[in-house]
């Protein structure tokens, strides 16, 4: 494997990166498990938002794609959007499953009020509580492997 290129191995399942957005695209917080240059980083972002194209995302759509040799899904969960990158044997079934429990932990652990029978996740609410953020998803997702 060339340094800085997402693995390919089909031997493991490994997340290669995690990324959370406002409905709008803005960042709120993003993880990356392999070395990779600003470039790159973008590049599997820019394929983030073209699952998102075209699509209405409200409380619950899933998003599935393809980015190179892996496989891209997308979650909303109220204003809130998760995109994970997988490679090897981590399909989009795989990738939907972890976000929806690293929604499912969010909402837990941040005691997030429910309006319309919908979660009241926002980006604000992630900003302000980033430590906690980053700790849910550090603690599903160790070094790109998912705490099964």
């Amino acid at each position: 494997m060339a340094p800085g290129q997402p693995s390919t191995s089909g031997s493991t399942s490994r997340i290669q990166a995690i990324v959370f957005t406002t409905l709008d695209g803005y960042v709120i917080y993003e993880a990356y498990y392999e070395q990779l240059n600003d470039v790159q980083k973008c590049e599997i972002r820019t394929s983030f938002d073209t699952i998102s194209a075209g699509h209405q995302l409200t409380h619950g759509t899933e998003l599935v794609g393809r980015f190179k040799n892996g496989r891209i899904a997308g979650l909303v969960c109220g204003s809130v959007v998760a995109y994970a990158l997988g490679t090897g044997y981590c399909d989009e079934l795989m990738l939907v499953t972890f976000l929806e429990t690293v929604f499912e932990a969010l909402v837990d652990v941040l005691d997030v009020e429910e309006v319309k029978g919908r979660p009241a996740m926002d980006g604000g609410l992630l900003m302000g509580q980033y430590e906690v953020l980053a700790h849910v998803v550090d603690g599903a997702c160790v070094e790109g492997i998912v705490d099964e």
